[in-house]
């Protein structure tokens, strides 16, 4: 699997419909923002390529421009709050949902799937030290109950081997299995848990 990144930077207010912190809810704030957009395809193109980056810049350059010095209001608000935002402001954004950065993640990702590009997750940063992530990888449930407690000698084909026998699996890609397997089993025994799961990073 290859993946490459874009970085975009944009300047944001909104405001929350509900949030832990007051000043979410009932404040309009901003921050600065930096949306990192990830995109991946199993194979490169003819010029060894997941994507050109001028072909991203050009498909979704725009919209990304879009949430810069924009004000994003869920539609939950009281009808005259947000009839008086409208009327002052020219970059509004009402959203039928709570402007989280999780859920603007979400909503970010749609948007660019929706113009057939090969994007695999997008994590958008509220602060330097915090950020949300979005991505549709499933993850598959393994049963390790059955699974007798390997020895440390024991190497990655035990996992693959075990792994393959799971109904349940939903992925062919041993190599993505064995990897999470190799560093997730042990612990996942030693810890005498049920299941685990199994990311496909």
């Amino acid at each position: 699997m290859y993946t490459i990144r874009k970085q975009f930077k944009f300047e944001l207010a909104h405001q929350l419909d509900e949030a832990y912190s007051k000043c979410c809810k009932n404040t309009i704030h901003g921050h600065s923002y930096i949306c990192e957009v990830f995109f991946s395809a199993e194979k490169l193109d003819d010029t060894g390529m997941v994507i050109d980056f001028g072909k991203i810049k050009n498909v979704i350059g725009s919209y990304m421009d879009s949430w810069d010095h924009a004000l994003v209001i869920p539609d939950t608000m009281r009808g005259y709050y947000l009839e008086s935002l409208r009327e002052n402001n020219e970059n509004l954004k009402i959203v039928p949902y709570n402007p989280t950065a999780e859920n603007m993640a979400e909503d970010i990702y749609k948007s660019i799937k929706a113009m057939n590009l090969p994007v695999s997750k997008v994590r958008l940063h509220e602060t330097t030290t915090g950020w949300a992530e979005y991505t549709e990888k499933k993850i598959t449930k393994i049963d390790v109950r059955q699974w007798q407690k390997p020895k440390r000698t024991r190497g990655l084909s035990f996992f693959k081997r075990k792994l393959q026998q799971q109904k349940n699996l939903q992925t062919n890609d041993t190599s993505v299995i064995v990897r999470a397997a190799g560093s997730m089993a042990c612990t996942a025994i030693d810890n005498n848990e049920d299941e685990m799961d199994i990311y496909d990073d």
